[in-house]
């Protein structure tokens, strides 16, 4: 890709985050929220006051309509966020691999670039034993306590950027909620759900786990308590996130705001996620807002593999020969401009032995969605997002184009898939906190 370090890009330039002489001082600051289906924050659509913290982010930032993840769990799809690589590329798909050190990343750039660097971390698979600690100053891992679900990982946070306010950073911040269990406090059940027939709470410490379920049928008044609970889960870490995004925007720091995939919650009878590649799973938010950010919505196809050329443009990142980006940069969409996407986005499911069960191909309007067997499915994702009709048959021809895109995605998985593990090994304590999320040995994120 070569160095952006001479201050070419007129992007950088306009946003007046980087320019030939660089501000003194430079923040960023990346939240992501696990398992958020971006159709329940009201800024997208979801209830009305749900969400108003992450709404007031919104109101003043770039909302992206249209970004999808690029796997439907937590430990290959921050592997991307942080390497600009799919899966199929960086490889770490399975919890007996770690990052190949081989693999650049953000922080390791950011680092480079004299920024300092520190993660805050609550979800087991963004952490050091993975590999994911790389180029980070600080690794701040908070272990799940049943007793303490809310953790102290946001007032450290707070309190980690209070003490820096001439300091030029780095930080990403991974969040578990609203990711199972569900189990916010008692209060933001009661207010999301006053008078609902499971309102008493007698069947909450079962579906707190109902991502955990294969294929169960729910009757209806469960199904909807389910998303009760798990937006009480989403309400309650927005209003978490309020003394941070305010200390961000007193500071002037560029926020990244996004998921690392979606939660289904009992559509055709599917729960969780690492499921498919339907838009449950991996429709996610991403709001941009900070210096130079123009606010406003964007429909601009984006993926989270696009972040790491994104951050190197605007912050004039030195990159290291031989980095391998398969994102596009949508810095000049943070303007105003529209993103011009010469290629096509993917998504890709759960890697077995073979590789993965399907992928989904967006390329415009439609998103083709293609198992192993073969079997291809066609969507408008802008008139019918929630995927309802099928629209194959009548398409012959997109189907025809995506399908051997599709097809090629599917033959670099297994390819992937191929690979030995190597010797990683999960820890007895790593263990006991995947068990306490809901992930048995064969069951990851």
């Amino acid at each position: 890709m070569g160095s952006l370090r001479k201050c070419a890009g007129l992007t950088a330039l306009a946003l007046g985050l980087v320019a030939c002489s660089k501000p003194a001082v430079q923040r960023v600051a990346v939240i992501v929220l696990d398992a958020t289906h971006d159709v329940h924050l009201s800024s997208y659509g979801g209830p009305t006051g749900l969400t108003p913290v992450i709404d007031t982010l919104a109101a003043r930032g770039r909302r992206y309509e249209f970004a999808v993840s690029n796997a439907n769990w937590t430990l290959p799809s921050t592997a991307s966020l942080l390497s600009g690589r799919s899966q199929e590329s960086h490889g770490l798909v399975r919890r007996e691999r770690r990052l190949a050190p081989d693999i650049a990343t953000l922080p390791q750039l950011f680092q480079a670039a004299g920024f300092e660097t520190a993660a805050f971390s609550q979800m087991a698979f963004f952490s050091p034993d993975f590999g994911l600690d790389r180029g980070f100053d600080a690794f701040n891992y908070y272990v799940l306590d049943p007793a303490n679900p809310a953790q102290n990982t946001v007032p450290d946070l707070v309190d980690w950027v209070s003490r820096r306010p001439d300091s030029s950073w780095f930080v990403v911040c991974h969040l578990r909620r609203p990711h199972s269990p569900y189990n916010a406090a008692p209060e933001w059940r009661v207010r999301l759900d006053p008078d609902g027939p499971l309102a008493d709470g007698r069947r909450d410490a079962e579906l707190a786990h109902a991502d955990t379920f294969k294929e169960r049928q729910l009757g209806k008044a469960a199904l909807d308590r389910v998303e009760v609970l798990y937006r009480a889960n989403l309400a309650q870490q927005d209003e978490e996130l309020d003394q941070l995004l305010r200390i961000l925007e007193s500071q002037d720091v560029l926020v990244v705001l996004t998921s690392d995939h979606g939660e289904a919650l009992g559509r055709r009878g599917v729960f969780g996620h690492g499921m498919h590649t339907a838009w449950d799973n991996v429709d996610i938010p991403l709001i941009v807002a900070g210096p130079g950010v123009r606010p406003g919505l964007d429909r601009s196809p984006v993926q989270t593999i696009d972040l790491a050329p994104t951050l190197i443009e605007l912050f004039g990142l030195e990159t290291p020969p031989g980095l391998e980006l398969e994102g596009a940069s949508y810095a000049s969409t943070l303007r105003g401009d529209v993103l011009a996407r010469s290629a096509p986005l993917y998504s890709s499911d759960k890697f077995g032995k073979g590789g993965v069960d399907e992928v989904a191909v967006f390329e415009g309007p439609h998103k083709l969605i293609l198992d192993a067997q073969g079997h291809a499915r066609l969507f408008d994702r802008f008139a019918d997002p929630a995927e309802l009709e099928d629209l194959a048959e009548g398409l012959p021809a997109v189907v025809t184009g995506l399908r051997a895109l599709a097809e090629a995605r599917l033959a670099a998985a297994a390819e992937q898939a191929a690979r030995p593990d190597g010797d990683t090994t999960v820890s007895a304590e790593m263990a006991e906190q995947l068990e306490l999320l809901g992930y048995g040995e064969s069951s990851e994120d």
